[in-house]
């Protein structure tokens, strides 16, 4: 009985030192996820009862900078405003390739419907000495790139505020002087010290909607073509490509941005899609057991 005793003593000795010994890693593991959980709560966060309307939209930027990460356009909207570029979240324009065709670094996002936009929210780079300078957010009604005259100022769109600064790191709340309805909605950096990098961008705007019973989903069908550049928002089995346009549009309905679809007769398979101006979703694949569906 006794030898028992100490052989449990003994194991209870030897998970104290243990948990002592990686009590460090521990506290350490725990506040970083804390961290994490706090910032993508805060990104996620409605402002004056309005939603983050730009979160996974399609974006667009003046050029990428391939580093490691590559600073990609979609990653300034993914949801996480964790401010340090080498954790993969912050989008990253590359100065020397803007420099040269001489033009500003740009980033740009299709809400994919109009909204009155009444502020927005930007999150810098903290893990550098990589201060937002000088900086314009405009908002477009139609795609500014479509405008021969694009990237000079007169193309952007209306303005919703001008910026010197938003400090390393910082996450600033930017109101419009006077709200502007407008579908695109475009952040320029006017001096060319450093590329263009946000670590999240979001956009609060009240929805410009008609009433869903008035929904219309008018498309122009291709057979033999399938969309290889296109986010497919939902895919299920369906009987026929008429139940198809059904389900996509009533995704359309409640929200979820659908705008055409793809259906593969063989397997039953029905894709929904979210076309978008910033896509090239002209590239496509011939293949006779697909019918795409692009709006009219």
């Amino acid at each position: 009985m006794k030898q028992k005793r100490t052989l449990t003593t003994y194991k209870q000795l030897t998970m104290l030192k243990n948990i002592w010994k990686y009590k460090n890693v521990l506290s350490v593991c725990t506040h970083s996820i804390i961290r994490l959980v706090l910032v993508l709560q805060l990104s996620n966060t409605p402002v004056n009862g309005l939603e983050n309307v730009a979160l996974k939209k399609p974006t667009v930027q003046s050029s990428t900078w391939f580093g490691v990460p590559a600073g990609f356009a979609t990653l300034a909207n993914d949801g996480k405003s964790y401010p340090h570029y080498y954790d993969g979240s912050c989008s990253h324009t590359d100065l020397a390739y803007d420099t040269q065709r001489n033009q500003p670094g740009w980033w740009m996002v299709d809400l994919l419907q109009p909204y009155i936009v009444e502020s927005v929210k930007v999150t810098s780079r903290g893990d550098w000495h990589y201060p937002l300078l000088n900086s314009t957010i405009y908002v477009s009604e139609r795609n500014p790139q479509d405008d021969p005259e694009f990237p000079k100022e007169e193309s952007m769109g209306k303005i919703c505020v001008r910026r010197k600064e938003v400090g390393q790191g910082e996450t600033v709340l930017l109101s419009c002087g006077t709200p502007v309805l407008g579908r695109f909605v475009t952040m320029v950096k006017w001096d060319r010290v450093y590329g263009l990098v946000l670590c999240e961008f979001q956009v609060f705007a009240q929805a410009v909607i008609v009433s869903s019973s008035n929904v219309q989903f008018s498309v122009a069908i291709s057979a033999g073509r399938k969309s290889l550049a296109t986010p497919v928002i939902s895919k299920q089995g369906v009987r026929s490509l008429v139940e198809c346009a059904r389900v996509c549009m009533w995704k359309e309905e409640i929200g979820q941005m659908c705008n055409a679809l793809q259906y593969k007769a063989s397997t039953s398979l029905c894709e929904c899609l979210q076309l978008s101006a910033l896509h090239s979703y002209k590239r496509q694949l011939k293949d006779p057991d697909w019918k795409l569906a692009t709006p009219i």
